[in-house]
């Protein structure tokens, strides 16, 4: 089906992609979600988690080795970005993973 739509050439048409029928799309959104697994590390969390879930995982009571992966994922008014350390980039992955119900 990604091939039907161009998703595996090297330069992907939007047009193509915009004209799937709705059944493809959420087949495809479908097996993306299942295969989503986040992972953390040096380089922070992968994928970049959105901010409403940031919040959730923030709000709940949590561990203190997530503060500073909170604090480095927090919106922040100066737009400097701040990666969270490896051990705490790990545990904010796994917070995101239980948040989604990813085991």
């Amino acid at each position: 089906m990604l091939d039907r739509y161009g998703w595996c050439d090297d330069v992907v048409s939007p047009r193509r992609v915009n004209n799937m029928t709705v059944d493809d799309a959420l087949l495809i959104a479908h097996a993306f979600h299942e295969a989503l697994t986040f992972t953390g590390g040096s380089g922070g969390v992968w994928p970049y988690p959105m901010p409403d879930d940031v919040a959730a995982v923030c709000a709940a009571p949590r561990v203190t080795s997530l503060d500073a992966a909170c604090n480095a994922y927090a919106p922040r008014r100066d737009d400097m970005g701040i990666l969270p350390s490896p051990q705490s980039a790990t545990v904010m992955a796994a917070a995101l993973n239980t948040l989604y119900g990813i085991r």
